[in-house]
């Protein structure tokens, strides 16, 4: 959290939009939990996020690692599976922007991956995977921009012509506190975005899987970048 918050300093944010997102093991249960005194373990799934802010402006970024070792085959099932709704929102978009569709084609095509992609639980029986919100939110004065709405399947209008949005996508491995359905509590992959006209983009660099990253500091390449960054069109 710490070296998170230097360095959104350090390129120019005036601040955080929240308390940088740090969590791991069991905190993974509060889905948006600040960083705390706990020790990061080897082999906890570890979910972080920041928030630059720059003149009052809000970004965002989020990811899930495992610390220390890759994830096992069923903890990347269900990671994949976070990263394969992500992908599969933001081509939705792109399809919408380019021929002018209703926002909720996003929406709809979130849904349509979940229906096809479940997953075996920890009593081994393959479950429909559940998402804790919609995918696209609004974002500007604060992180969420409370208050002016989300993408929905209710949504019939369209999207803005040029607009800012947080594509936050993660899936829950939880149904209450202290009983686990999933060898992930949750994971996620959260981006800030734009729209300006058909084109959009991601503001961020950073890749969608990350996990190769952990511990790692050597710079990204352009090789590694996320390959739906775009700097912003004029």
């Amino acid at each position: 959290a710490g070296v998170g918050d230097f360095v959104c300093k350090a390129l120019g944010a005036h601040r955080t939009g929240f308390p940088t997102i740090v969590t791991s093991g069991e905190r993974n249960y509060t889905v948006i939990g600040p960083a705390s005194d706990k020790v990061i373990n080897r082999g906890d799934v570890v979910s972080m996020g920041v928030s630059p802010t720059w003149h009052g402006y809000h970004g965002i970024v989020r990811r899930t690692v495992r610390a220390g070792v890759d994830f096992t085959p069923r903890q990347r099932q269900f990671v994949q599976a976070v990263e394969g709704l992500h992908n599969t929102v933001w081509e939705a978009m792109i399809e919408a922007a380019a021929s002018d569709l209703p926002a909720k084609h996003t929406d709809d095509a979130g849904k349509a991956y979940l229906e096809r992609t479940k997953l075996k639980n920890l009593k081994g029986r393959l479950v429909r995977l559940k998402e804790p919100y919609s995918y696209f939110h609004n974002a500007g004065c604060s992180e969420a921009q409370e208050g002016y709405g989300a993408v929905t399947s209710a949504f019939k209008g369209p999207f803005g012509k040029r607009v800012s949005l947080m594509l936050d996508c993660a899936l829950l491995g939880f149904e209450e506190y202290g009983k686990p359905i999933f060898p992930c509590l949750y994971a996620v992959v959260e981006s800030s975005t734009w729209k300006n006209g058909k084109q959009v983009g991601l503001y961020n660099r950073i890749p969608i899987h990350t996990q190769h990253l952990a511990g790692n500091e050597t710079p990204i390449t352009d090789k590694d970048a996320c390959k739906y960054y775009r700097p912003l069109s004029r």
